[in-house]
């Protein structure tokens, strides 16, 4: 290989006559024209990709909001409903029933509107456990029965409000 520069200019010259100059000019050319249009397609692809991205993200950005809020609401409900579930129970009957009533019928109303399907079907259980107690004569169904439902109905409340892996057990407390 020649090392100086006029025998490497002859060389190429020489090249150059063997393959033909114009296909040395068509070869350059095509690579570069080649290399254009591919950075251009990246380009172009890149920008609808960016464009489907944004979208995405501002549907994501609504639902994120959507969850969220519903969440709050839930939790809030949750909150009225257990405070106020406790008129059902006889442990914690005292002299203000009525109020504690209408604030119960509130809160279930409530949560009719905002809690999730297995919270629904454990107050469900709860409210169809209560007519029958209350269809029955007493001591047919038993306290223990009453309260066991009621438990299961918080811990569906706590398990929905961000806590599906709560294993708290409701107790009951009188003074």
């Amino acid at each position: 290989m020649p090392t100086d520069p006029q025998a490497a200019y002859a060389t190429v010259k020489e090249m150059l006559g063997w393959f033909g100059g114009g296909a040395a000019v068509v070869t350059v050319l095509a690579a570069y024209l080649g290399k254009l249009w591919a950075t251009r397609t990246a380009a172009r692809e890149n920008a609808k990709l960016s464009v489907q991205l944004e979208k995405v993200k501002a549907e994501l950005k609504v639902l994120i909001e959507e969850q969220s809020d519903a969440m709050v609401r839930k939790r809030e409900a949750y909150s009225k409903m257990a405070t106020t579930m406790r008129v059902l129970i006889k442990v914690h009957q005292g002299s203000s029933q009525d109020a504690q009533k209408a604030a119960f019928l509130a809160a279930y109303d409530e949560c009719s509107v905002w809690a999730s399907e297995p919270v629904i079907h454990s107050l469900g259980l709860l409210f169809d456990l209560l007519v029958r107690k209350n269809a029955s004569p007493p001591g047919a169904i038993p306290e223990a029965e009453l309260q066991s439902a009621y438990q299961a109905a918080i811990l569906a409340m706590r398990k929905d409000s961000g806590f599906p892996n709560s294993t708290f057990s409701y107790r009951f407390v009188s003074f």
